[in-house]
């Protein structure tokens, strides 16, 4: 613990990525081996869509598994041209926003550091003299602040965002427009950790080597290797400490009343929620996007062995408090509808006679470990072909923005002789529009924007899988790209409306923006009891 804030928490989902890395190598080399029974492995490289482990560390964990299973193991890697970042598809996971925080060298740097010093000022001093009004840290995505602001009416509530991830703040007037609606603006404080502070993580690094000194499983094993060669030996557990000081410092600064985030899994975003615990300010947690696994996250209460870190949960509707319900989550539910889907709701009629298709990417989440990756490419191989012999002329493939590896995806279209756009970037709007429907994963948040702008999703899960369905009742799902085919030619409509309510209870908040504004203010109260 430093400061109170466990330090080691903040790498669950880095450290359980990497777990599920280890184990999909294993399980599907010794099936391999087992299937085949080979007397030889001639190695080059041994991937999954992950790649946390290091090149060096993937070759020393097919050679134990390969010398478990009785397989003589041939180095082949000095003669692969393949560069070792070309199929990674996550990066590793940051654990403070920006880690220059001072002046620094660079007038631009300066200048920025200065504007950001400069409106954080005024804007307490604004707050100070004015009437007094409940104040609201977000820490939010842009999906989510987005909609928040555009609804935002001063009332009640001095919203505050950490200024260098205000959205769209190159929109002077966009930013000067919410300044003088109430936003504050806050600015980083620089707060460099001591001598006292190196050693005290330092000491943490020891005892955690010295806990390690009794031998583990194989899995386990590769797993401390990481911890140390990617989180210990390169200072991470420092960096973190450092973003306890200043998010620590901030709170000072700032002295919230509520603290609202929906980074569930969010190193520095959790670090906030654990020192407003402690400071007694009440905390909530949304989502910026729906989960359909069924994990239980310290966040909401779900880890019976800590606090949960959230004292409220912004829900978008009942197929998310059944979520909670089912990840023994104990944070206190406050509905709220789904400001992400709100900004999008209409009731024009969608858009018919185009023949345009948008298909949205299909990307298994790294959570799943039953999921194979290459549903990703057969989806979208089998999917864009099928609207091709279906006649359709207008197909944009929109890849996920985060890894979207355009080139990759225009190779295989080359290969296989597709013809679509392939869309990476700009507003999704611009691409929703002309589309006269939608297919697509459920695990985008993206379902829920589509079904609000009333037009018609098809939704597809393919198998294996590790959701939960009961949460997609409310709708058909497409197991299959043959099963979508056939809604497809059969012509008859989906009736997703009970789905769409689902999600962002619609029928009954039609204003979610606000609604959150008015929980956030009004709701949120009380603590939960320590």
């Amino acid at each position: 613990m430093f400061n109170g804030v466990s330090l080691g928490r903040k790498f669950f989902k880095e450290t359980g990525l990497v777990i599920f890395e280890c184990c999909k190598i294993d399980q599907t080399l010794r099936n391999l081996i087992q299937r085949f029974g080979p007397e030889e492995l001639h190695y080059f490289d041994y991937r999954t869509d992950l790649v946390y482990l290091s090149a060096d560390a993937r070759l020393d964990l097919i050679k134990d598994i390969a010398d478990a299973c009785g397989v003589r193991l041939i180095d082949h890697r000095q003669h692969s041209n393949d560069p070792e970042t070309s199929h990674t598809l996550q990066a590793v996971y940051d654990v403070a926003l920006e880690n220059e925080f001072g002046w620094g060298r660079g007038w631009r740097k300066s200048a920025r550091r200065l504007g950001e010093v400069l409106i954080d000022f005024v804007c307490r001093t604004r707050r100070h003299l004015g009437n007094r009004k409940i104040s609201v840290l977000l820490l939010n995505t842009h999906l989510t602040s987005l909609p928040l602001l555009r609804e935002f009416d001063g009332d009640g509530v001095v919203p505050i965002f950490i200024g260098i991830h205000f959205p769209n703040k190159r929109d002077w007037k966009f930013l000067f427009r919410s300044i003088l609606k109430g936003v504050q603006l806050a600015s980083r404080p620089h707060t460099p950790l001591t001598q006292y502070d190196i050693a005290f993580v330092d000491a943490m690094g020891l005892r955690l080597e010295q806990a390690w000194k009794l031998p583990v499983g194989l899995v386990e094993t590769f797993v401390r290797r990481y911890v140390r060669e990617k989180i210990l030996a390169p200072g991470r557990l420092h960096d973190m400490a450092y973003t306890v000081r200043w998010a620590d410092q901030l709170l000072i600064r700032q002295r919230p009343d509520r603290v609202v985030t929906d980074g569930l899994q969010n190193a520095t975003y959790c670090t906030f929620l654990e020192l407003a615990r402690q400071k007694k300010i009440p905390t909530a947690a949304t989502w910026h996007g729906h989960y359909l696994i069924d994990m239980k996250l310290e966040t909401l209460g779900g880890d019976r062995r800590v606090e949960a870190l959230a004292d409220y949960c912004l829900t978008w509707g009942a197929a998310q408090e059944d979520w909670l319900d089912n990840t023994d989550a104990t944070s206190i539910s406050l509905r709220t509808g789904n400001p992400i889907a709100g900004q999008h709701f209409s009731d024009v009629p969608p858009t018919s006679g185009t023949n345009s298709v948008l298909v949205l990417q299909y990307a298994p989440l790294l959570q799943d470990l039953h999921a194979p990756q290459s549903q990703a490419y057969r989806y979208f191989v089998e999917t864009v072909r099928m609207l091709m012999e279906l006649g359709y002329e207008d197909i944009c493939y929109r890849l996920h923005p985060g890894h979207a590896r355009t080139s990759y995806y225009q190779d295989i279209a080359e290969r296989f002789g597709l013809v679509c756009r392939i869309s990476d970037s700009g507003s999704f709007k611009e691409v929703l529009e002309p589309a006269e429907f939608v297919i697509g994963p459920v695990t985008t948040g993206a379902m829920m924007e589509v079904l609000g702008a009333s037009k018609p999703y098809y939704p597809v899960l393919l198998e294996p899988h590790a959701m939960n369905r009961d949460y997609l009742s409310g709708s058909k799902i497409f197991s299959s790209i043959a099963s979508l085919r056939d809604a497809l030619e059969s012509g008859l409509p989906l009736d997703q409306s009970q789905l769409l309510d689902d999600f962002t209870s619609r029928n009954q908040i039609p204003r979610p923006a606000q609604s959150m504004w008015r929980s956030i203010r009004d709701e949120m109260t009380e603590l939960q009891p320590a």
